[in-house]
């Protein structure tokens, strides 16, 4: 029944227009039960425009949304230049020590040390990626994990500190990279106003015969 037909169907009643009925008790429950069925349908009516509105309908599962992935970086910095690898990727980080050096081997290994009764081949690398400038505080060592798993050595500066991203926020290697330069880095996130290039462990790693 038409809203509209309810309520002057009500009025009617209530006017006594057309009605010489003088049974009162029958006229008031006439217009209670014509007052119940237009509450009744206009409040399925009410609920029925709020879920066109919401435009879902009553028996629709709500999908959650996916859970935001994040990766977590290991960040310092090399001749004023901002690096990161994977946390997943490092071992343990244990403070600077003096390297053996091995004979006939490339410019960027700084030689060998041993960590816990193992040898542990330590590189330089801001001679891996061929960085100019000034010479940085040797602070730190990160060792790292490999696919070999046979864990190296890096050399990094003081300023370690962890960072998290969410993974949709790592973008590719600048194009501007040459081929060699782009073999060490595997993706690149913004921090503010400075970029972090995440490198590459296993290209890292890689020793090149002399």
């Amino acid at each position: 029944m038409d809203i509209s037909r309810v309520r002057k169907r009500l009025k009617e009643l209530r006017s006594g227009e057309g009605k010489k009925d003088t049974d009162q008790g029958e006229k008031a429950r006439q217009e209670q039960k014509v007052t119940e069925t237009g509450v009744e349908e206009a409040r399925a009516m009410e609920a029925q425009t709020v879920e066109e509105a919401l435009e879902v309908p009553p028996d629709t599962d709500v999908v959650e949304a996916e859970p935001v992935k994040e990766v977590e970086l290991i960040a310092f910095r090399i001749s004023n230049e901002d690096y990161a690898v994977r946390l997943l990727e490092i071992q343990e980080i244990i403070n600077y020590r003096k390297a053996t050096p091995v004979p006939r081997s490339p410019a960027y290994l700084r030689g060998v040390t041993f960590l816990r009764g193992k040898v542990l081949p330590v590189i330089d690398l801001k001679r891996r990626l061929e960085l100019r400038g000034d010479g940085d505080e040797e602070s730190k060592i990160i060792v790292l994990h490999t696919s070999k798993n046979e864990p190296v050595g890096a050399i990094v500066g003081p300023f370690i500190r962890v960072l998290r991203f969410p993974e949709r926020e790592i973008l590719q290697p600048p194009p501007t990279l040459s081929e060699r330069e782009k073999r060490f880095i595997r993706g690149v996130v913004r921090m503010g106003e400075r970029f972090i290039s995440i490198l590459n462990v296993d290209e890292l790693v890689k020793m090149e015969v002399v």
